[in-house]
């Protein structure tokens, strides 16, 4: 029997957290840290109805024979850097165990009209790298990797690791180090304005992100490590608990995020930064951390060149397709007049 593409209703949450749920069982296959929770679809029902619940929310739903057997759910943000984008969340798109990936383009075809039809012309979607069928089925519909999230095991032992440089010391940072980490502010934003990232970085935005930087080691969840040299800072790395800042299906119970990482040019290639990690992820240890999750831009060569040297590995990519506006007009007939 054909396959039907339908509006997602509310009434077909249940069954969308069933799907959801198979599809973490996968995932987790593939990746066991993950959380185990969410393989049962009582806990996978209260991602999706987030899902929902978001400004200007709408779903497309695949149903045969009265069954859900796909979905999709979307919604719009407003807001800077973001302006008007169309968003699928993590929790927002699965198929039932076994139906075909021919069944995503129908779905995202429905719900990507509606952002289009609104003036959404950049559509983002975050989707598990666990299955690379999956991935694959996303990148025919022209999406691209724009950010990795990735996750490393605490378990590793540090002993093999190179030490700490002549002359650096590594500490964690304190009330008086607001004025040092401020000045380290602007580091990531520098690097994401270059090739190959090219990431626009707005002149208001400046102010805030040092404010917030200068803020980090007033805020109680934070951990944050500095490196100094001959007295001043050259590199920074700050800490979260993932549990309050990391995607539910993306944290492992026990997990930090690593937000933040920066480090001068001078500082670079000298071992600072994995000097930072190992006192950071030591520290994590003996405070009961097993696991460490960080996201960061794919086109960003000294993070993801970094990072994979400390032994994180891709677990979601968020995915972005940018489509040319002038759709809104140009669609090939002829004009009145």
């Amino acid at each position: 029997m054909a396959v039907e593409i339908v509006d997602f209703t509310v009434e077909m949450l249940p069954e969308a957290a069933r799907l959801l749920a198979h599809r973490h069982a996968r995932d987790r296959g593939a990746y066991p840290a993950l959380p185990e929770r969410f393989q049962d679809p009582a806990q996978a029902l209260g991602l999706v109805e987030a899902v929902w619940k978001k400004q200007g929310a709408a779903g497309a739903a695949a149903v045969r024979r009265g069954e859900l057997i796909g979905y999709l759910i979307g919604d719009v943000v407003t807001e800077a850097p973001w302006e008007r984008s169309g968003w699928v969340r993590l929790a927002g798109c699965a198929l039932a165990p076994g139906e075909s990936l021919e069944i995503l383009p129908d779905v995202y075809a429905k719900v990507g009209a509606r952002w289009v039809d609104h003036g959404c012309f950049a559509h983002f979607a975050m989707i598990s790298t666990a299955d690379p069928a999956w991935v694959e089925a996303w990148f025919r519909l022209s999406f691209g990797v724009e950010q990795v999230h990735a996750l490393l095991s605490l378990t590793e032992d540090p002993s093999r690791q190179a030490p700490t440089p002549k002359g650096v010391e590594i500490r964690r940072a304190g009330p008086g180090d607001a004025e040092a980490l401020g000045r380290l502010s602007t580091i990531i934003g520098s690097e994401l304005v270059r090739e190959p990232v090219w990431a626009a970085r707005l002149p208001e935005s400046l102010a805030q992100t040092r404010a917030g930087w200068a803020e980090l080691p007033a805020d109680p969840e934070a951990v944050v490590w500095l490196g100094f040299e001959a007295g001043q800072a050259v590199a920074s790395q700050g800490y979260y608990p993932a549990a309050s800042s990391v995607d539910p299906l993306l944290a492992p119970q026990d997990c930090l995020h690593l937000t933040v990482a920066a480090a001068l040019d001078e500082a670079r290639g000298r071992g600072i930064g994995q000097a930072l990690a190992r006192e950071a992820f030591a520290w994590a240890r003996k405070s009961g951390q097993r696991y460490c999750h960080t996201d960061f831009r794919s086109a960003n060569r000294s993070a993801s060149r970094f990072l994979s040297r400390q032994g994180f590995h891709p677990v979601a990519y968020r995915l972005v397709r940018r489509i040319d506006s002038r759709i809104a007009w140009a669609r090939g007939a002829e004009q009145d007049g």
